[in-house]
C-alpha cells in the first residue's frame, strides 16, 4: 500500500511539474532575451526551447550553442543564421519563430503554431509512471 502511495505522489508531481517547463531555464539567460527583445515577451518563442533541444536539461540547440560560444550575447549572433534556413537569427526573432529550429522559419507551417515547452521524453515518462500505477492497482 506504501508503495502505491509513493507512486502516486510521484506521479502527480511529474504531472505537476509539466505545467512548469520554464523552471529549468537560466533566469538571467531568459531576463537577457526578454530585455533585448521586448516585442517576444510572453510570446511563443519566450522559453527555454529558444536555445534548448528539450525543456529540461543542458542540450542545446544551434541557436544556444552559437549564444554560448559568443560570450551570451544575443547582439552578436543576430546577424547569424544558426540553424541554416537562410534566414537570420534577427528576422526569426522578430517573426516570433525559433532560429534553433531548421523546420520553423518565417513562413513555414509551423511558425504560428504554439509550441508547450514539453517534451517527447518527458511526456513519456508520465506515460511509464501511470501505466505502472495502473499494474500496482
Amino acid at each position: 500500500m506504501n508503495r502505491k502511495i509513493a507512486l502516486l505522489v510521484l506521479l502527480l508531481t511529474a504531472i505537476g511539474l509539466a505545467g512548469v517547463p520554464e523552471a529549468s531555464a537560466q533566469e538571467s539567460y531568459k531576463a537577457a532575451f526578454e530585455a533585448s527583445y521586448s516585442s517576444a515577451v510572453g510570446t511563443r518563442i519566450d522559453q527555454c526551447l529558444l536555445c534548448h533541444t528539450a525543456s529540461f536539461g543542458e542540450a542545446r540547440n544551434p541557436y544556444g550553442m552559437d549564444y554560448q560560444k559568443n560570450g551570451l550575447n544575443f547582439t552578436i549572433i543576430e546577424p547569424l543564421d544558426s540553424d541554416g534556413d537562410r534566414f537570420t537569427n534577427i528576422d526569426e526573432l522578430h517573426n516570433l519563430t525559433f532560429p534553433g529550429d531548421t523546420k520553423d522559419f518565417p513562413g513555414s507551417p509551423t511558425s504560428g503554431k504554439t509550441t508547450t515547452g514539453i517534451s517527447a521524453a518527458y511526456t513519456l515518462i508520465i506515460i511509464g509512471l501511470i501505466a505502472i500505477y495502473l499494474r500496482m492497482r
